[in-house]
C-alpha cells in the first residue's frame, strides 16, 4: 500500500511540534489544524433514574472493565460507571438511612504513552495480559505494505478442510451462536472491529521505521503481540527483528463512532504533552515516533506510535504478597519515592487558568481551552446506546468554578436525602477557599488518572513509565500534581474500596488495610515535603489535604461515588472535630442534615459548625 502521506512524524532535534505539515515531515500540526469531523454534541444536564442507580451492586465487578477475576486494582466506575456509590457494601436505600449513623467512615473494615503491559487508556483493562509471556501468535513477516490487504477475516480465520460434513458445519454454527450470546459478557477482540490485521501492521510498521531511520537495510517488524484492550483504546506491541519494540495505540470507538473534532483535539494534546514532558522533564514517558489524528493517513485510522515501555504494572509488585515483607516494603517505598520525584516536576507547568492545554508552534503551552470530560451521568441515563458520552468543561478562571463545574453538569437528585447530599458536597467545595494558603488562581499540569494501573515499575519497584496521559489538563493546584496518588486514598470511596477483614483472601490480597494506607500516605507526604523544601522545613499541605480534597473532587465528578464519599467525609468530620457535632443537645446525623439542607431548613449556627468541622478535617485527616 502506498503511503498516504498524512501521518505526523516527530523531530526531536528541532522540536517544531506545532508547525503545519501533511507530508510525513518531522513536525507536529498546530492545535487547530485537524480534519473536519462531526460537530460536538450539545451536552446539557442529565437526569438519572435513581431507582436504577440504587439497584446497582457497587461490588459487582463482573460487568466492569476488569473482567471477571481480574486482579487489576483500580476503580472501574471512574471510566465506565460500573457501580453505584451508595456507601459501603451493606448499605441499603440511603433515604432510610438505617445504617448511616453506625457507619465508621473510611476506616470501616469492609505514540501515545499507553505502550506497555498493563493498560491502554484511562480506564482499567478488560483482561490483563502479560506481555512478557510468549505470544501465541505466529511470527508474521508481513507483506509489502504497498500490496498487502488490511485484513480479510475470511482468509485469515479459515480453518480445516473445505469438505467438512454437515454435522461439523452445524456444530460450528452452534458454537458461533454460543459465542454471540456471550459476546456482551466478554472482552471485544480488537481484531474484529479494527480495519487491519497483524500482517498489515507488520508491513506498515516496517515501512514507518525505515522511513524514520533513513535506513535501507533489512529492518523488519516480525510480530504483533496480543493487543491490550481497555475501555477506550487498544495497544498493539510491535516487535522488530533487531529486538526493538514499539507500541501502536488506537481508539476503539473510532471504528463505529468516527473521530470528531473533540477526539482529534484530545489526541493532539496527548501527543504534545508527551513531547513536552520528554523534552523538559525526566518523567518516564514513551517517545512518540508518529501519530495520525484522523482517518486520512497511512493506517486509515487514528493512532499514536511510540516506543514500548518496559516494566510491569505497579499493582503486580505492590501486591506481591509472596515476597518477604521487608522486600515488599522496600519495593513499595521505592515506587512512592519515584512517584513523588515525578509529580513534583509537573509544578513547573503552572498557569492562571484551568482546562485543556493548547500548544503553540514551539510546542509550549500558550493558551487554555475546554477540557474533554467523560459524562457519566448522561452515559448512565441513555437507554438505547452504550456509547461513551463526553462533555466539554471550562476553561476556568478560578479553582472553585472548576470543581463546581464537575458537579453542576448533572441534575441534582430529586429525593430529599440525595438532594441534600448534593447540596452538602457543593458547600464543601464553596468552603475550600477558606483554607490557609489556598490559591484560587493557580492551576498546574496534572496526570488525568494518577492511579496504580497507570504506573509501570521494575522488579525492584522503581518507576519505569507513567502512562495514559489522555485527558491531561491544567487543574487547580489544590488537587494537582502534589496530590496523593489515587490508590492511596481509595478507602475514602466505598464504591472502590472492598477490603473486608472477614472477607475472602482473593479480595483482600489486592487491597491495603486502612492502617497501611495511612502509613503510605504519611510516607508519600514526607517524600514530597523534602523535594518541595530541601531543608525539610516546608509543609506539603496540599499533599496532606488531598486526602479530603481529592475525594471531594471524585465525588463531584462521579455521581455514583458521591453518596459514599460524602458519607465517609462526614463520618470523619464527626471523629476528628474538636467540638462534637451536636444540635439542640443531640448528635447531628448525615440523614438529618441532608434532608434539612434539601428543604432549606438549616440554621446558620449549624452550618457554621459543619463548616468548621470540614475545614478542620481538611487540615488534620491522615
Amino acid at each position: 500500500m502506498a503511503d498516504k502521506g498524512h501521518d505526523h512524524g516527530v523531530d526531536y532535534a528541532h522540536s517544531d511540534s506545532g508547525s503545519e505539515n501533511h507530508n510525513d515531515q518531522p513536525s507536529l500540526p498546530s492545535f487547530f489544524e485537524r480534519p473536519t469531523g462531526e460537530n460536538d454534541s450539545d451536552v446539557g444536564h442529565a437526569h438519572l433514574d435513581m431507582d436504577f442507580i440504587n439497584s446497582m451492586d457497587p461490588y459487582d465487578y463482573s460487568d466492569s472493565e476488569h473482567g471477571e477475576g481480574s486482579d487489576t486494582d483500580t476503580d472501574p466506575e471512574r471510566v465506565a460507571g460500573a457501580h453505584a456509590g451508595l456507601g459501603s457494601k451493606n448499605d441499603i436505600d440511603p433515604c432510610t438511612d438505617s445504617r448511616s449513623e453506625n457507619d465508621t467512615g473510611p476506616d470501616t473494615e469492609v505514540d501515545s504513552e499507553c505502550v506497555d503491559h498493563a493498560h491502554a487508556d484511562p480506564g482499567s483493562i478488560n483482561e490483563k495480559k502479560d506481555l512478557h509471556a510468549d505470544s501465541d501468535s505466529e511470527n508474521n513477516e508481513g507483506p509489502d505494505p504497498d500490496s498487502g490487504s488490511k485484513g480479510d477475516e475470511g482468509d485469515e480465520n479459515e480453518k480445516g478442510d473445505e469438505d467438512k460434513d454437515e454435522d461439523s458445519d452445524d456444530e460450528d454454527e452452534e458454537e458461533d451462536e454460543d459465542e454471540d450470546e456471550d459476546e456482551d459478557e466478554e472482552d471485544v477482540d480488537p481484531w474484529r472491529i479494527l480495519p487491519f490485521n497483524p500482517e498489515f501492521l507488520c508491513g506498515w510498521a516496517t515501512t514507518v521505521r525505515k522511513r524514520l531511520d533513513n535506513n535501507t537495510e533489512h529492518i523488519e517488524c516480525t510480530e504483533v503481540l496480543d493487543p491490550i484492550s481497555g475501555s477506550f483504546n487498544a495497544v498493539f506491541p510491535l516487535v522488530f527483528v533487531d529486538g526493538v519494540r514499539w507500541a501502536l495505540k488506537v481508539p476503539l470507538a473510532a471504528a463505529s463512532e468516527g473521530f470528531d473534532d473533540a477526539a482529534t483535539h484530545s489526541l493532539n494534546i496527548e501527543v504534545q504533552t508527551l513531547l513536552l514532558l520528554k523534552r523538559e522533564t525526566t518523567i518516564p514517558v514513551p517517545k512518540v515516533h508518529q501519530f495520525g489524528d484522523g482517518f486520512d493517513n497511512s493506517l486509515d485510522y487514528p493512532f499514536i506510535l511510540t516506543d514500548f515501555v518496559d516494566g510491569v504494572p505497579l499493582h503486580e509488585v505492590w501486591f506481591d504478597n509472596a515476597a518477604p515483607s521487608d522486600l515488599l516494603e522496600s519495593r513499595r517505598m521505592n515506587a512512592l519515592e519515584d512517584l513523588a520525584k515525578i509529580m513534583v516536576q509537573l509544578g513547573k507547568f503552572t498557569f492562571s487558568q484551568g482546562g485543556a492545554p493548547i500548544f503553540d508552534s514551539d510546542g509550549q503551552i500558550s493558551d487554555v481551552g475546554p477540557v474533554r470530560n467523560q459524562d457519566i451521568a448522561r452515559y448512565l441515563a441513555q437507554t438505547e446506546s452504550d456509547e461513551t458520552v463526553w462533555c466539554e468543561l471550562g476553561p476556568f478562571a478560578d479553582a472553585k468554578s472548576h470543581l463546581l463545574a464537575l458537579l453542576d453538569h448533572r441534575d441534582p437528585p430529586q429525593d430529599p436525602f440525595g438532594n441534600g447530599v448534593y447540596k452538602l458536597l457543593r458547600l464543601f467545595i464553596e468552603w475550600l477557599p477558606e483554607l490557609e494558603g489556598y490559591d484560587d488562581k493557580k492551576f498546574v499540569l496534572a496526570h488525568p488518572d494518577f492511579d496504580i494501573q497507570n504506573i509501570l515499575v521494575t522488579d525492584e519497584g522503581r518507576v519505569s513509565g507513567v502512562i495514559d496521559w489522555e485527558g491531561v489538563a491544567l487543574v487547580p493546584a489544590c488537587v494537582g500534581n502534589l496530590s496523593l496518588p489515587s490508590f492511596l486514598i481509595r478507602n475514602w470511596d466505598p464504591t472502590a474500596y472492598v477490603y473486608d477483614p472477614d472477607g475472602p483472601a482473593e479480595v483482600n490480597e489486592r487491597e491495603n488495610t486502612p492502617e497501611e494506607l495511612r502509613r503510605f500516605r504519611s510516607a508519600y507526604s514526607g517524600m514530597v515535603e523534602k523535594l518541595v523544601d530541601p531543608m525539610g522545613t516546608g509543609s506539603p499541605q496540599w499533599t496532606r489535604r488531598s486526602l479530603v480534597l481529592g475525594s471531594i473532587r471524585i465525588a463531584a465528578d462521579h455521581l455514583i461515588s458521591t453518596h459514599g464519599i460524602v458519607r465517609a467525609v462526614f463520618n470523619e468530620m464527626k471523629k476528628s472535630t474538636e467540638k462534637p457535632l451536636v444540635v439542640d443537645g443531640e448528635e447531628l446525623y448525615l440523614y438529618e442534615l441532608a434532608c434539612d439542607l434539601s428543604k432549606g431548613d438549616v440554621d446558620e449556627s449549624t452550618l457554621e459548625m459543619v463548616r468548621e468541622s470540614f475545614l478542620h478535617l481538611c487540615n488534620t485527616a491522615q
